[in-house]
C-alpha cells in the first residue's frame, strides 16, 4: 500500500463533511483534526476511534459489523448537523496549535 503525504491527505479530505473510519487495530484516529473539520464521524469501536469519537455526540461508534455500519450511516445521514458543533469542538482538542498554546500556559504555572 502506498502512503500519501500529509499535505496531500489534507487536500483530499478537505471537501469531506462526514467520514467512515474503519481503522485496523490501534491506528490513531486523527480524522477529527482541524484541517478536515468534519461534521460527523462513524467509526469502529476500537483503537484511536475510542479516543477521538464521542459516541452519540461527535458521531457514532459501532462494532465492525456491516449491518451496524450501514445503520450508523443512515442515522447520521438523517441530520448530520446535530453532531457538527460537538464534532468541531472535539477537533479543536486535537489541534496542534491549541495543544501547544495550552501546554505553554500550563508550563507557566509550574
Amino acid at each position: 500500500m502506498d502512503s500519501v503525504a500529509k499535505e496531500e491527505l489534507i487536500r483530499l479530505y478537505a471537501p469531506a463533511k462526514h467520514l467512515l473510519s474503519l481503522p485496523l487495530k490501534n491506528l490513531l484516529a486523527l480524522h477529527l483534526s482541524k484541517p478536515w473539520r468534519l461534521e460527523a464521524v462513524v467509526g469502529i469501536r476500537e483503537g484511536g476511534c475510542l479516543e477521538t469519537i464521542v459516541d452519540g455526540s461527535t458521531g457514532l461508534l459501532v462494532k465492525p459489523d456491516v449491518s451496524e455500519i450501514i445503520n450508523a450511516i443512515k442515522i447520521i445521514s438523517r441530520d448530520p448537523s446535530i453532531y457538527k458543533e460537538k464534532c468541531l469542538e472535539q477537533a479543536d482538542r486535537f489541534n496542534v496549535e491549541i495543544f501547544l498554546k495550552n501546554m505553554k500556559q500550563r508550563s507557566k504555572t509550574l
